[in-house]
């Protein structure tokens, strides 16, 4: 059900690997993740997403979930990988605290592209307005243009000619 290019997330064995060792093993599998994930085109990553949805709630898989959804470029989706970030950081589970530090990062990342995202929107709307002002009174110069072309040219009339001043 995942793509060829993805290999199919597990949890790092952590019996085999000494405590400190093991954060940096899940952190070195999310990172490598995070990597292939910008690689897979929107709808590999709707499917994966998906395929991720339908399993357990593991810390290891929520931050793939995060992550895939930081993927997408909309504001939604950055909003709910937000959500999961955040509550898997107010999370006491050990593999949660473990994978604490990279969530605050991608948090903290996704938040300001979040705060980019709607300045963008609004900066857009603004010239939009701004367009579309433009536009109106483009169309009242041309209106007023046309009046002016249409109004009836006067006859020009000669003014007498001035004569000169007497000296005193």
């Amino acid at each position: 059900m995942l793509p060829a290019n993805i290999s199919k997330p597990r949890p790092p064995r952590v019996e085999a690997v000494a405590p400190g060792q093991a954060e940096n093993v899940s952190l070195r599998a999310l990172l490598a993740f995070y990597q292939s994930s910008q690689k897979l085109s929107a709808s590999e990553q709707v499917r994966l997403r998906n395929a991720l949805a339908t399993r357990s709630q593991d810390p290891f898989l929520l931050v793939q979930q995060a992550i895939l959804f930081g993927n997408d470029r909309g504001n939604a989706e950055l909003a709910k990988a937000l959500s999961i970030l955040e509550a898997l950081q107010k999370s006491d589970d050990e593999n949660a605290v473990a994978l604490q530090p990279l969530a605050r990062v991608l948090a903290d990342q996704y938040a300001e592209r979040l705060k980019l995202g709607v300045q963008t929107e609004k900066l857009g709307q603004i010239a939009r307005d701004s367009q579309k002002r433009a536009e109106q009174l483009q169309e009242k110069l041309d209106a007023l243009a046309a009046i002016e072309r249409s109004l009836p040219t006067r006859p020009v009339t000669p003014l007498p000619p001035i004569a000169p001043e007497k000296p005193q």
